[in-house]
């Protein structure tokens, strides 16, 4: 196993993504996860125009010879199965995370899944298969792993979204693809009444990653 530390801790802090890694330069960790999410898209706009490969390439190279690699990464947050005037941006920034991860060398990326009011656990799900299968096409070309993660536990009536091990492990089935996993969640994790060892004894071989939060 890893241990990385996020760029997404920075976020609020109007740092670019290089910024980010002279900070980590300069402590003990040697492995990053790539949050590419609002701040990192705002921050470093260059990544997301043409041009975004060489980009890419040369941000590898400086955090390699800074004796920090890039090990995971996290995809812009969004509404996944909300097709209204935001959801084509949503879409090109989450593609575009796959294929900067790819370059930064990344097999695993978590995009969230999607939920809505007033829809049953198996629309849920078909509604996500669709979404996820859509990125499942670039990451075959890129042999990058999607990986969901297991939401909050939360209540608003009529609303269902994946937030335990076993519901996180019938998505991945129901799925069903070579390249589709998941990420558990410690500090989501703490809010459901299985324990983190059962929770990922339920995931068993589908738990590709980790998400550590030192919370109660």
């Amino acid at each position: 196993m890893k241990l990385a530390t996020t760029t997404s801790n920075f976020n609020g802090y109007n740092l670019s993504i290089k910024q980010v890694v002279d900070i980590y330069a300069k402590t003990n960790f040697k492995y990053i996860d790539c949050g590419i999410e609002e701040d990192f898209i705002q921050n470093n706009p260059a990544f997301f125009q043409s041009g975004w490969e060489n980009e890419t390439k040369k941000l590898l190279e400086y955090a390699n010879k800074k004796g920090l690699f890039f090990v995971q990464a996290h995809s812009p947050m969004g509404k996944p199965l909300v097709k209204d005037e935001h959801y084509e941006m949503f879409l090109f920034t989450t593609k575009r995370s796959i294929e900067i991860s790819a370059l930064l060398g990344i097999k695993n990326i978590v995009v969230h899944s999607g939920y809505l009011p007033n829809i049953s656990k198996q629309e849920c799900f078909e509604k996500n298969k669709k979404f996820y299968e859509e990125l499942l096409i670039l990451a075959e070309k890129y042999s990058v792993n999607i990986l969901t993660e297991n939401f909050n536990k939360m209540c608003i009536n009529g609303t269902y979204w994946v937030d335990s091990a076993k519901d996180e492990k019938e998505l991945v089935e129901y799925v069903n693809h070579p390249l589709f996993h998941a990420c558990w969640d410690t500090g989501h994790g703490n809010l459901q009444e299985t324990t983190q060892f059962e929770a990922l004894n339920i995931l068993g071989k589908d738990a590709y990653a980790l998400h550590v939060q030192d919370n109660f």
